[in-house]
């Protein structure tokens, strides 16, 4: 069974030795299939046209 998630993920970004925190808030998709987790999502980068679709597998 699919369930709809709110995924909060944050750290830090370096740009020319330049220190930011970032955090991006997105809706996604989790699921478990063989006792592994999947949680699904999209997010926009800069610069580029379309969704990229990330995967995050959490397995013991």
């Amino acid at each position: 069974m699919t369930k709809d998630v709110l995924i909060t993920i944050s750290g830090i970004q370096m740009i020319d030795e330049e220190d930011s925190d970032v955090e991006m808030i997105v809706r996604g998709d989790y699921y478990q299939k063989n006792g592994k987790h999947y949680i699904l999502y999209e997010e926009m980068m800069e610069g580029f046209t379309g969704k990229v679709k990330n995967v995050i597998k959490i397995s013991p």
